[in-house]
């Protein structure tokens, strides 16, 4: 798959280079002191689940600079799902990867590779595709997360981080786990519980277009963090009616 734009990394943290007849000469100027560009550039990642949160992770890589990126989501856009993810009306119906496929070059003139199957590490012809550096994982249901983090462990195909959003009305809880940390890695399978004991309704029903900003903010900000070496909360929640923080696990 072709890209539009090439990307040149060094310890200088060069900026983008553009073949689209626009100068991004000074698209990254103003983080570039603060986010080093040349390992995020070389990281390869994945999105799991592209709805609310995760279509927001892939919108905020594009823009920062990334072609490196693969996202899963097996959903079709419904209409409810307008105010809370910000498709179009026009992508009703839709498959949710192809709408991102489609509309990611907008963001930064670059392409990526989105896929229906929400965990295609299960086949042989994407195993390599998904051994990740990080992996965001945006699903809405505890047994999704759960699938996906078994099959991690057992092809140990993540070698970085997992970043796991859950979302609940105004309640936004990120866990992050270092998986060359046995500690991290037993805290998380710890953190699990079934769909019956989570909230009663999918992880959107009570929120709103900030929520999902706020929940793609924190996890982006999660691996800003980790690559600058600055310490990673591992399990956090902010409440938005109240904007209170909590720490969980310390």
């Amino acid at each position: 798959m072709s890209t539009s734009t090439k990307i040149t990394t060094s310890s200088e943290d060069k900026p983008l280079q553009s073949t689209l007849g626009v100068d991004l000469s000074e698209a990254d100027l103003r983080f570039r002191t603060t986010l080093p560009l040349d390992k995020f550039r070389e990281l390869d990642i994945g999105i799991a689940g592209l709805g609310a949160t995760g279509r927001q992770v892939a919108i905020l890589l594009n823009a920062i600079g990334t072609d490196r990126v693969v996202g899963a989501d097996p959903d079709r856009i419904e209409a409810k799902n307008i105010g809370t993810q910000g498709w179009s009306p026009s992508d009703v119906g839709k498959d949710k990867f192809e709408v991102i496929y489609r509309d990611f070059p907008k963001i930064c003139g670059m392409s990526a590779t989105f896929q229906r199957l929400l965990n295609p590490w299960r086949t042989g012809l994407t195993r390599e595709r998904w051994a990740k550096k990080v992996v965001f994982c945006c699903v809405d249901t505890m047994r999704a997360r759960q699938e996906i983090w078994v099959d991690i462990l057992k092809t140990r195909h993540l070698q970085g981080l997992w970043i796991d959003s859950r979302v609940a009305s105004g309640a936004i809880r990120i866990v992050t786990i270092q998986m060359n940390r046995r500690e991290d890695v037993g805290y998380y399978l710890e953190s699990f519980y079934s769909d019956e004991q989570a909230f009663q309704g999918a992880c959107t029903d009570r929120l709103t277009m900030y929520g999902a900003y706020i929940a793609a903010g924190l996890m982006v900000s999660q691996l800003v963090n980790w690559l600058n070496g600055y310490p990673v909360v591992r399990d956090f929640m902010v409440e938005t009616l109240s904007m209170g923080t909590v720490r969980f696990g310390e």
